[in-house]
């Protein structure tokens, strides 16, 4: 259930960031210059997310970086 979480809430992050591209671009919308912003904030986001939730769990970093580092950042990110 918060892998699910973390993933919405990457999308409705990636939504913002194309709002403002849409709303700060004037005449043409700049949609890749927010998707290329959206990549490293939601990075950082993934990596304080992990960094929180590891000691929570009590599992080590490394583990949670195989499993679930890679699958949780690029969903989102396929979608820009």
């Amino acid at each position: 259930m918060h892998m699910a979480m973390v993933i919405g809430g990457g999308v409705v992050l990636l939504g913002l960031f194309l709002l403002f591209g849409k709303l700060w671009g004037g005449a043409q919308p700049d949609y890749g210059l927010a998707a290329k912003l959206f990549v490293p904030a939601w990075l950082a986001v993934t990596l304080v997310n992990m960094w929180v939730g590891s000691p929570r769990q009590a599992t080590p970093c490394a583990r949670n970086c195989r499993s679930s580092f890679w699958s949780s950042p690029c969903r989102p990110c396929s979608l820009c």
